[in-house]
């Protein structure tokens, strides 16, 4: 993603949502990291164009959760 952005204008391709989540608006992706115990779990998260503006209303609620 970040080769991607270099490669790119990575104002344009980059970004970054709460909590310094960085996605990539081109290729519909965040990167979503949680907390659970002494874990970090990171993961991509995919989405459709017509999420971008509100992800949290597209995706479950626990996408977003950090857990203890």
């Amino acid at each position: 993603m970040l080769d991607r952005a270099e490669a790119r204008s990575p104002e344009d391709e980059l970004s970054y949502m709460s909590a310094g989540v960085p996605g990539s608006e081109s290729l519909g992706v965040v990167i979503n990291v949680q907390r659970e115990g002494d874990r970090l779990l990171t993961r991509p998260v995919f989405f459709p164009t017509e999420a971008l503006d509100d992800l949290p209303h597209w995706l479950p609620r626990d996408t977003w959760e950090i857990h203890d």
